[in-house]
């Protein structure tokens, strides 16, 4: 069978044939505004400024390094 153009079928999701999009557009904006934000935190990060107690080993420039390099 060959047809010209692609059928669109149309699948009923509810009564009042409302789009699914409809019912979670708000949902789906929050998930993407949380994530940039997450995401924008994550890349400052590093930047932030840190108070470190009572810690042996490296000196203050080593300690922001490994902070910088491994995100520890």
């Amino acid at each position: 069978m060959n047809w010209d153009r692609i059928p669109f079928i149309c699948f009923k999701y509810n009564e009042e044939e409302q789009p699914l999009i409809e019912m979670i557009k708000a949902l789906v904006d929050d998930y993407d505004k949380r994530i940039s934000d997450n995401s924008n935190n994550l890349e400052d990060l590093p930047n932030g400024i840190y108070v470190v107690k009572n810690y042996s080993g490296t000196g203050g420039e080593d300690f922001r390094k490994n902070i910088s390099t491994y995100r520890v």
